[in-house]
């Protein structure tokens, strides 16, 4: 049970991050939080890692279906084992 809610919980902190995100930089220019060290660019990516795939989207859906049902898998395989 508690690796759904953890699953979860990642889930939802990331989700709100990225609502941050859009709300705070989409129509901003940068922000700074460490002069000359640390700012926050918003910066969107179609593909993957430094834009690979891109266009992909039937391939995306794909692989996350099957990446995520080997992990529920898994999680479930290891859960009933304690």
């Amino acid at each position: 049970m508690y690796p759904l809610l953890i699953s979860a919980l990642i889930i939802a902190v990331d989700q709100f991050t990225k609502s941050l995100v859009i709300e705070r930089l989409m129509n901003n220019a940068d922000i700074t939080v460490i002069q000359k060290f640390l700012s926050f660019t918003y910066v969107e990516n179609y593909g993957i890692a430094f834009g690979m795939f891109k266009d992909q989207r039937i391939f995306f859906i794909i692989a996350t279906g099957l990446i995520a049902a080997v992990v529920l898998y898994f999680m479930f395989k290891t859960y009933k084992q304690y």
